[in-house]
């Protein structure tokens, strides 16, 4: 987190359309969407930055794969 924005990667390969990171998603402590970035894998690789101003305790930070399903973490806020 650098001035309220929220970069995730994802180390993760991509191999086109056969295998990839499909989108990050951010949601807050009630599980509200705040922020997505869905990625092409032929030409991104899995990184995005997401404004997270106002947002307080915590956030869930989803990774979402085409074949192995979702990644979740937590990162605990102020």
């Amino acid at each position: 987190i650098n001035n309220n924005i929220l970069e995730i990667s994802t180390g993760h390969e991509m191999k086109g359309y056969d295998h990839y990171i499909i989108k990050h998603m951010i949601l807050d402590k009630r599980f509200n969407l705040i922020s997505e970035k869905l990625f092409d894998p032929s030409r991104e690789i899995p990184v995005s930055k997401h404004n997270i101003i106002g947002y307080t305790e915590r956030l869930y930070v989803l990774s979402i794969c085409n074949k192995h399903d979702i990644w979740l973490d937590v990162i605990k806020l102020k």
